[in-house]
């Protein structure tokens, strides 16, 4: 790979359009004919490489460091592309990987794959969890609108009146009331000292427990004749 780009041969020095070689190092000389002449620069195999991008009102320029112990080339380019490509094809040494497009990349920066483990540990899956909620969400609304088609609005001022005045439904919303008010203050209190704690398990724990009580404790209200909720009286 071969082109002409701007280059300082050194920091102080000023912007010259230089012939460039990539091959087996890189090779600067003032022109083709000079390079196949051998009056050239030869920058060895060993470099530190590092693009900076410069932006003015203008324009963006990009702008190759290419150092070592006795040198600081620089070479400046309108594409970031190009001056990439000098970076990858100044180590091949197989002259038929020459220009391949798409062979740099994956040599320039560590791509690993998605399915490696500490990959999977940082994959977000909250978008599969919004997709389900918004799929029961508008099952139910198709429900709910089929339900209104049919029978119309059911819930009356006088059906809402008639729950009320069971005093079973009332017990049963104050005690559902209540159990809910000290769950959730449980559930502070737990999250509260396991943050002063290293110790995880044991308030995973405490938070099962705290979850099971809140789900069957009003079954259990039901099943033992408790409270009969859900009383209507038309």
């Amino acid at each position: 790979m071969f082109n002409d780009f701007e280059t300082k041969l050194s920091p102080d020095s000023n912007w010259e359009l230089k012939y460039v070689h990539i091959y087996k190092g890189i090779f600067i000389a003032p022109s083709e004919n000079e390079y196949k002449k051998g009056n050239k620069m030869f920058l060895n195999q060993e470099n530190e490489f590092n693009i900076e991008t410069k932006v003015s009102d203008e324009m963006t320029v990009y702008v190759l460091n290419i150092k070592s112990k006795s040198y600081h080339v620089m070479i400046r380019s309108n594409s970031r592309i190009s001056l990439e490509y000098i970076i990858f094809h100044s180590t091949l040494t197989n002259e038929k990987d020459i220009g391949r497009p798409l062979t740099f990349y994956p040599h320039l920066s560590n791509i690993e794959s998605p399915l490696e483990e500490k990959r999977l540990k940082d994959n977000d899956y909250r978008g599969f969890v919004n997709l389900i909620l918004t799929a029961l969400i508008l099952s139910h609304f198709r429900l709910m609108w089929e339900n209104y088609i049919k029978y119309g609005f059911m819930i009356t001022p006088q059906i809402i009146l008639s729950f009320f005045k069971d005093f079973g439904n009332l017990f049963y919303i104050l005690l559902i009331f209540i159990l809910s008010v000290f769950c959730v203050v449980v559930t502070y209190q737990i999250e509260k000292v396991s943050s002063r704690s290293n110790l995880r398990a044991p308030f995973k724990f405490l938070h099962f427990i705290n979850l099971t009580i809140l789900l069957l404790f009003p079954i259990y209200l039901h099943k033992y004749g408790i409270v009969h909720p859900s009383k209507i009286y038309f």
